[in-house]
């Protein structure tokens, strides 16, 4: 590549992340409030091991078949549960989902089917989305039957939290992958049901994200501005904003658990839960320890490892189904 390119291309990355008087993140829900910047925000926290149980959940979800009318995925979500740093459970599932087109009232609908020996599945009743939904289109185009087995695989993990709360008691954490915002039609229904479900016992219910997306008003990556206040030692940076929307009733917080990371992650709790911040990141401090991922729970590592669905593993699902449909396998084919 021309060298004179190069050096032009550097000098714009260069200037597009120069150093600015960045004041606040920036939301573009106004049911965000953000809060300045400030280095006030910052608190540090020591590694505790208080011996409450941590419990992790995570999923992954692979299309199989797939056509404009029809969308057949495998569903897999895995949870584990580690106390003193050791797990002491841990269970994985699957299942297969089938979302199909219909005419319901003159528009197109999708609707699901769920093939199931014994797994915790969301009600398929939640699962009929108008092809046009606003929480599912993208842009203005009608959404893609895909994204039903996405949404399948969340309400799945959090059917499956709500599950494992049965074994949890008081201050017990539950984390989650991503978010606590609910994104699409009914899944608020699925949060309401954990989150009701955890205040009956007092357990903690948070989630984890490995990236974060959220930027200043300023333009800059709000991670990247955390990192030029160059920081040591583990620490969280709170508050963040006041969030008063109905859809995303968490606190948000932004945390570095090992002093030798070089990753920060956004952290959300429920707000309505009794939170001691450096508590809990004390305690989850211990399982990030991982040199894999430093700074990362060990426990989301292996949560995600054994949820997720490998490329390779697809050949194995359209085998079986080759040979279930016999003669019949070239009116399928087509569509893989």
């Amino acid at each position: 590549m021309d060298k004179e390119i190069i050096k032009k291309i550097k000098e714009k990355i260069t200037g597009n992340i120069a150093q600015y008087s960045d004041s606040y993140p920036k939301f573009s829900n106004p049911s965000y409030r953000p809060f300045r910047i400030s280095e006030n925000n910052f608190h540090h926290f020591a590694e505790n091991d208080s011996g409450r149980k941590m419990a992790f959940v995570d999923g992954g979800n692979m299309e199989i078949v797939s056509s404009p009318n029809l969308s057949l995925s495998l569903i897999r979500v895995y949870y584990c549960v580690y106390r003193n740093n050791a797990r002491i459970e841990s269970r994985r599932q699957e299942f297969y989902a089938m979302a199909y087109a219909d005419n319901m009232d003159d528009e197109i609908s999708y609707k699901t089917e769920i093939f199931s020996n014994n797994a915790i599945v969301p009600d398929k009743n939640d699962l009929i989305f108008n092809s046009f939904d606003s929480t599912i289109k993208t842009g203005s185009q009608r959404a893609e039957i895909s994204k039903i087995g996405e949404i399948t695989r969340r309400f799945t993990e959090l059917s499956v939290a709500a599950g494992i709360i049965n074994g949890l008691g008081k201050n017990d954490l539950l984390i989650l992958d991503g978010s606590l915002q609910s994104m699409f039609t009914n899944e608020s229904k699925y949060l309401g049901n954990l989150y009701s479900k955890a205040g009956e016992k007092g357990v903690l219910i948070a989630a984890l994200s490995k990236t974060s997306s959220l930027m200043t008003d300023r333009g800059n990556s709000f991670v990247a501005v955390l990192e030029n206040f160059n920081k040591q030692g583990k620490w969280y940076y709170h508050p963040v904003a006041e969030v008063s929307s109905n859809d995303h009733k968490a606190d948000i917080f932004f945390v570095k658990f090992h002093e030798n990371s070089d990753y920060i992650f956004r952290f959300e709790c429920c707000k309505e839960a009794d939170f001691n911040p450096g508590e809990v990141f004390g305690l989850m401090a211990n399982n990030c320890r991982d040199p894999v991922f430093l700074g990362y729970p060990y426990a989301l590592i292996e949560a995600d490892r054994l949820a997720r669905i490998q490329e390779n593993e697809k050949g194995f699902y359209v085998t079986a189904l080759m040979a279930e449909f016999g003669n019949e396998w070239k009116k399928l084919k087509p569509y893989l």
